[in-house]
């Protein structure tokens, strides 16, 4: 579609009208393209604590750990731990302290690291995300700012 676009600039020397789908069409995939570039590989240890339960079971689904190692599910069991000590202190002036706190423990630096290899990475999440923004935004733009006749 944009190549489309693009030849028949080339070849008319003359913009043609784009619509507003269109734009906001493009910006959605230019958005999730940059989305996916710079969002993390993985999840990191803290939005494994952070995540919201339905989320974790999917990144580190229960029934799927039979087939990994017994360090790498004593990892999972030390971070849902550390999730439910989260969980205690998420509406309290205290979130912050307590998440530097495990964030800080040698005993749950380890258990990510056994555990890192397994988790899904973060990147389809954070592409999607940009790019719906993305799109809208053009969307929006593309809307507002037609000359008024």
């Amino acid at each position: 579609m944009i190549m489309c676009l693009l030849m028949e600039v080339i070849m008319s020397k003359s913009v043609p009208p784009v619509t507003t789908g269109e734009v906001g069409f493009a910006s959605f995939f230019l958005g999730a393209g940059v989305g996916y570039v710079l969002a993390p590989r993985k999840y990191d240890l803290e939005q494994l604590f952070q995540i919201s339960d339905d989320t974790f079971e999917r990144a580190l689904p229960s029934k799927d750990m039979k087939i990994y190692t017994v360090e790498q599910r004593q990892a999972r069991d030390k971070i849902i731990s550390g999730r439910n000590q989260i969980k205690q202190v998420i509406e309290t002036v205290l979130f912050d302290d307590k998440m530097k706190e495990l964030l800080s423990k040698h005993e749950y630096k380890n258990a990510y690291q056994s555990i890192k290899s397994i988790v899904p990475k973060a990147r389809t999440q954070t592409a999607l995300i940009l790019g719906i923004i993305s799109g809208v935004t053009a969307i929006l733009i593309k809307k507002f700012s037609r000359p008024k006749n």
